[in-house]
């Protein structure tokens, strides 16, 4: 009898044991009481703040301005102007050619400068993350495209290619450089 009362025994054990490992009981949304008021406190906004107290420094309009100023005048320089025109901006399959393709924001500025002295065409810089792409023409046939590509090797551009994107179908010609 003995045998029985020590099994019985055990089994009792392990039920108990088993129960009482269960965990912590959970809500409907399944999380514990615990997680819930954890959540609650993060969730709780602090209306006690006040911008006010960070005591920074105002900025003065005249700082602002000579910042714009400046950067209007390097944009100048460096980016081609946009025409205001519908004709101008309806875009067909074309061709372009690519000078460079560099993960280098200042070295792709020199490029398209570059280019902009070079050529007789429109230049444009592309942000394809993380590459910048110097391209140049918009040419709506093959033929076209490999005349500019041939021009660009002879120019130095060495390692320019032809690549097929959407181009302006109207564009303007670029103003003679002096």
């Amino acid at each position: 009898m003995n045998g029985k009362k020590l099994i019985i025994l055990c089994m009792g054990l392990v039920l108990t044991g088993y129960l009482s490992c269960s965990g912590p009981a959970q809500l409907q949304n399944g999380s514990t009481p615990v997680q819930q008021q954890q959540h609650e406190q993060q969730t709780r906004l602090n209306e006690e703040f006040d911008p006010l107290t960070l005591n920074d420094e105002p900025v003065s309009s005249s700082e602002t301005i000579d910042a714009k100023a400046e950067f209007f005048q390097l944009s100048e320089f460096i980016t081609t102007a946009v025409q205001d025109t519908a004709d101008i901006n309806e875009m067909a399959p074309g061709y372009r050619v690519q000078l460079i393709s560099t993960r280098s924001e200042s070295e792709s500025n020199m490029v398209k400068l570059d280019a902009m002295l070079t050529f007789q065409t429109h230049v444009y810089r592309i942000f394809d993350d993380p590459y910048y792409k110097i391209r140049i023409g918009d040419c709506l046939s093959r033929f076209e495209a490999n005349e500019l590509q041939e021009t660009a090797v002879k120019k130095g551009f060495s390692e320019a290619w032809v690549v097929q994107t959407n181009v302006y179908r109207n564009v303007r010609p670029v103003e003679e450089k002096q």
